[in-house]
């Protein structure tokens, strides 16, 4: 009998990309919090701080 290995929590609570060109260009009247599900190269870039926002595309 296998037993489910409980999955650890990983959030550290801490700002891991901000957009300044967005707060020098424009006026934040709200602020939204967001997250996304990344995958293993991904937050490997992230952690290596590798990311940058200009460089994205939706």
């Amino acid at each position: 009998m296998t037993t489910a290995k409980k999955k650890q929590s990983t959030v550290t609570g801490k700002v891991v990309v901000r957009n300044r060109k967005a707060h020098f260009e424009y006026e934040i009247v709200e602020r939204h919090e967001a997250g996304m599900a990344l995958t293993g190269s991904e937050v490997k870039s992230l952690r290596g701080g590798g990311m940058d926002i200009a460089d994205a595309y939706a």
